[in-house]
């Protein structure tokens, strides 16, 4: 945080940071403008505290004497006069700068130095207490930061909370705010990125919210997809197959993401975070699919998928000889377009009598088909009491729909589908294993293992597009005894 009354000199010191850390976030505070800093002012949420010696009818030296007082305050750097320089050493701050003659080496050690010593007394929960080219996280109103994602020359990348909705975002921050001349070029880069990404629509660019300007920031929000990083996908044991056409040697028409590891996945946010990330490829069992996608929407219908799995399964085989298991983590689109107006009709023969008996007795309802699904609107699944109670009912229900419920001589799911008529055997129903807003919004967090055994693909294949026949595991199938 920079306080001064002089824009310039304000300006000058984001430059000096920003030069050598070009993905510092720099609050500027002038006293004359808003007025002097209460007593009670204690830095909370800053690194640094740079403090000019200009501050309109009040002392330099003064106002900097009020600071280095204030206990757990972050390290005060003063910039005075050379008339003030005995007077403010005298004071101790963490570093001591004349605001004429300043030497940007000079200066950047001298902040290093204080960012270290700060990093060894801030709380270690703090966001950014370890990151010190993070600088001071931007105060944007109506949004919590929760991590930093990346950054740029002019800007940085935030995973945030919407406040009003609880919704997660990504918030892209400018540094500075539009009316500092040195920030007007790359204001105006901002702001027509903004415009064009906001005109497009296309199921693979990700939705503009907003534009806004807060506390000097100019900041976009947009929308937040929980998959992870591409790093994240193709490091260590990721792996990466594309299926291409010799008419479009340079665009793939699918592609699969593989994570080898030792078991099956259970969670898509624990996938993504690498929770294998310590096994050897080489000594991989498992191979989980958890990302087929089709990139050309001329060839939806085309069932190039199946030929994808069957040559991967084996080049994999080929590659690593341990591998012995092959496995899909997948969602459920269909499920809560399926379950939720079922649910709203309030008929509780949805349920069993036992599910209404558990949730009239839980929760002291009239209607329990109609309870649940107000209880699916909301964030229940941060409650672990209400999580536990819901468990066994939507488990039960997410099986009813996989394996009872059809569509002709299809199943209802499209994901199902697609892994069944490969040959697929239905493996496993895992709770709360994608709870991103898509995940809930979808399938209430619910996805599926389908388990593909190489000696019974063809059979099960026969078995459901002849039969209509579901193979599945003996827990799945128990789901509905």
């Amino acid at each position: 945080m920079i306080i001064d009354a002089q824009a310039q000199f304000r300006t000058l010191l984001m430059h000096h940071i920003t030069t050598h850390w070009p993905d510092a976030i720099i609050s500027a505070y002038d006293p004359t403008e808003a007025g002097h800093l209460p007593d009670e002012f204690s830095g909370a949420g800053n690194d640094l505290i740079l403090l000019g010696s200009s501050h309109g009818e009040r002392d330099g030296v003064d106002v900097l004497r009020r600071f280095v007082k204030r206990e757990n305050i972050p390290p005060v750097i003063y910039f005075g006069t050379e008339e003030d320089e005995d007077e403010a050493r005298k004071l101790g701050p963490d570093a001591h700068f004349i605001r004429d003659q300043i030497n940007h080496d000079s200066l950047i050690v001298g902040l290093s130095d204080a960012l270290i010593l700060r990093q060894h007394s801030v709380s270690t929960s703090a966001p950014y207490a370890d990151d010190m080219r993070t600088g001071i996280q931007p105060p944007i109103k109506g949004y919590r930061f929760i991590q930093k994602l990346s950054s740029t020359e002019h800007s940085g990348v935030y995973l945030a909370e919407r406040e009003s909705t609880h919704s997660q975002v990504v918030l892209k921050v400018l540094r500075q705010m539009p009316g500092h001349d040195a920030s007007i070029g790359a204001f105006d880069r901002f702001l027509h990125e903004y415009e064009t990404i906001a005109a497009m629509d296309h199921p693979n660019i990700v939705g503009i919210y907003d534009l806004g300007v807060a506390d000097d920031h100019a900041h976009i929000a947009m929308e937040y997809l929980s998959g992870g990083d591409l790093r994240s996908r193709l490091d260590s044991n990721r792996l990466c197959f594309a299926f291409f056409h010799n008419k479009m040697p340079a665009e793939p028409l699918i592609f699969v993401e593989v994570a080898l590891g030792n078991k099956l996945s259970a969670n898509i946010q624990d996938l993504l975070n690498k929770e294998d990330d310590t096994i050897d490829p080489e000594h991989a069992t498992t191979a989980i699919f958890y990302s087929i996608s089709n990139t050309q929407p001329g060839l939806a219908g085309i069932n190039l998928g199946n030929f994808l799995i069957k040559t991967v399964v084996q080049e994999l085989s080929n590659q690593f000889d341990n591998l012995t298991h092959f496995a899909t983590l997948s969602p459920l689109p269909g499920l809560k377009k399926w379950l939720g107006p079922r649910l709203a009709d309030g008929n509780e023969e949805v349920l069993r009598p036992k599910e209404i008996v558990t949730l009239k007795e839980r929760f002291a309802c009239e209607n329990a088909v109609l309870y649940l699904s107000e209880i699916l609107t909301n964030d229940w699944y941060r409650d672990s009491n209400t999580s536990e109670i819901i468990k066994p009912i939507l488990t039960r229900l997410c099986a009813q729909y996989l394996l009872a419920e059809r569509r002709g001589n299809k199943t209802l799911d499209p994901v199902a589908n697609f892994h069944l008529s490969n040959g697929a055997r239905l493996e496993r129903i895992n709770w709360l294993a994608d709870i991103s807003e898509t995940g809930m919004k979808l399938s209430y967090g619910i996805m599926v293992n389908y388990y593909y055994e190489l000696a019974d693909i063809e059979k099960n294949h026969e078995q459901y597009a002849t039969k209509t026949h579901i193979v599945a595991s003996r827990g799945v199938k128990a789901l509905l005894k």
